[in-house]
Parts: structure tokens; C-alpha cells; sequence
């Protein structure tokens, strides 16, 4: 599925809270920085309605959003998935 990375401020102590949401199907966090995580989102959900439920689930537990990027895949992801069938990881 689609992935975004947000930066909030102890976003990574919360990652059960984000994980339990139906929609979202992974959380990664990064030992380099408690602030930034990355949310892989459910293939059976479009990447619009995820955005705004997530982005509602976001407000309603007053977090505070400081980035806030959808990630693009690279090509070899690309390719890995329409190609091959595949993943890289």
C-alpha cells in the first residue's frame, strides 16, 4: 500500500494507538529520531480516504503535525510489483 511519513513530536510513543486503526497496515518508527515515523497504508483502501481519516484520527487526539509527506516508491518497487509480483523487503 501507500506510505507517508509524519514528524510530530513523541509521535513514536503512540505507535499502538496508530497501528490499531483499521486502515493502517504498518507503523515504522526511526532510533535516530522519536518523531518520525513512516505509516504504510491498507492496499484495500484508497490513498484520499486514508489521508483524511487519518488526518481526522490525527486532530482528534490533538497531535501536532510538524511534516507530513506522502513517499513516492522507487522504481524498483514499481517494477517489483507490476513486474516480478514481488516485494524488495
Amino acid at each position: 500500500g501507500d506510505v507517508i511519513e509524519v514528524v510530530s513530536e513523541n509521535i513514536s510513543k503512540k505507535i499502538d494507538l496508530i497501528n490499531s486503526l483499521s486502515f493502517v497496515a504498518k507503523v515504522e518508527t526511526f532510533e535516530s529520531n522519536d518523531n518520525r515515523i513512516t505509516i504504510s497504508f491498507n492496499s484495500t483502501i484508497e490513498l484520499d480516504s486514508a489521508i483524511i481519516q487519518l488526518m481526522q484520527f490525527f486532530v482528534e487526539n490533538h497531535f501536532v503535525i510538524k511534516h507530513f509527506n506522502y513517499l513516492k516508491p522507487s522504481l524498483e518497487e514499481v517494477y517489483l510489483k507490476y513486474v516480478v509480483g514481488g516485494t524488495s523487503k
